[in-house]
């Protein structure tokens, strides 16, 4: 099994944080958010985790040159001004098509327990949220059991079931739906959330999801920031 992150956004929210550096190298309590994405992957002896770059990629090549990984594959999205993250997901479907994987934004903290939850579902294709916590920004899903019928930003609070913490696990049969999916919406909007396309295919592939426990963040703002550097020390 294979990882992708998405790390080639240019985290403007965080102001002065991401002027030098893409906001996965923004660091909390001196170890930055990939770094302590990668130290949990590798736990898990994933084959290759590829890494979807953009905004200020050179420093992502730096930091990958000084760490002790040799699984690590960095991709670049030249095109990160103009696009979203569905279209750098796009550019890992020559590797991952056909591939069981799990897919993560770079911008989350998360812990362990996370990953091993996710593997453990009896369900290949899983997505990861936290239920009684309803960000207006965040991904929401709706499920009708077991399984997860709808995933979007825009499902009003009345109607969600939980938050999606943007980590996803991807049978390899689903992967070719999916990816074929990204590509025909890609022909006519590339500046789309991934989590679009993922929306598409639930009435065609089975999704379950797994409830995390344990602390979480997604890391946009300042505030992010502040409450990440107490939550992960």
């Amino acid at each position: 099994m294979d990882v992708v992150i998405l790390v080639a956004g240019i985290g403007s929210r965080l102001k002065e944080k991401t002027k030098e550096i893409p906001k996965c190298l923004v660091k909390i309590n001196n170890k930055s958010i990939l770094e302590r994405q990668l130290e949990i992957l590798n736990e898990f002896k994933f084959d290759t985790i590829y890494l979807v770059g953009g905004y200020k990629i050179n420093k992502i090549n730096e930091l990958l040159t000084k760490l002790p990984y040799k699984n690590i594959v960095l991709l670049d999205n030249f095109d990160y001004l103009t696009t979203n993250n569905m279209y750098s997901l796009s550019l890992v479907e020559p590797y991952l098509n056909g591939h069981d994987f799990i897919w993560l934004n770079g911008d989350i903290l998360f812990t362990k327990d996370v990953i091993q939850g996710m593997l453990e579902c009896n369900n290949q294709n899983v997505i990861a949220c936290i239920p009684n916590l309803y960000l207006n920004e965040s991904m929401k899903i709706k499920t009708n059991g077991k399984q997860v019928i709808e995933i979007s930003k825009l499902i009003k609070e009345n109607d969600y079931y939980a938050t999606s913490i943007d980590i996803y696990l991807i049978s390899k049969e689903t992967s070719k739906n999916l990816f074929l999916t990204i590509k025909n919406w890609l022909l006519e909007d590339k500046n789309s959330w991934s989590e679009l396309a993922l929306n598409a295919i639930l009435d065609k592939q089975y999704f379950t999801y797994y409830i995390v426990n344990t602390p979480w963040i997604e890391i946009d703002t300042i505030d992010d920031y502040n409450k990440a550097l107490e939550m992960f020390k």
